[in-house]
């Protein structure tokens, strides 16, 4: 398969396990979530602006999806894995905050770069 296919076919599982959780169908739309995520090739341009980022829609819904069915730890555990926190989050339990709090300064860099990046490409020219 190609690399668009692979990413086509992540976009229909994971579509398909949002129509299901909105549904109620938590236990059904858990599986799509994760085909999705195993299909997901990261590197994808999911902007269409040929930017190449990290592309999770399927974790963040998972994450979402556990979280709201009370499994929080679970939800943490993989959003936190997922993302590259995990060994700074082991550190961290430890006493040795210094990583962690790094990585929260980048992500809070990182979504104010591209909320502004938003705000500006809807602003009329």
């Amino acid at each position: 398969y190609s690399k668009a296919s692979k990413q086509l076919g992540s976009c229909v599982w994971n579509n398909h396990g949002i129509a299901l959780a909105m549904n109620g169908r938590s236990t059904e739309a858990m599986p799509c979530f994760l085909k999705a995520m195993k299909t997901l090739d990261r590197g994808y341009d999911c902007s269409g602006k040929g930017e190449t980022m990290e592309c999770m829609p399927p974790v963040f819904n998972l994450v979402l999806l556990l979280w709201r069915d009370g499994c929080k730890k679970e939800a943490c555990e993989l959003y936190l894995k997922e993302r590259g926190y995990k060994s700074n989050v082991s550190k961290a339990k430890q006493g040795d905050t210094g990583g962690l709090e790094a990585e929260m300064r980048k992500a809070r860099a990182e979504y104010k770069s591209s909320r502004d990046n938003m705000v500006d490409s809807q602003s009329p020219n």
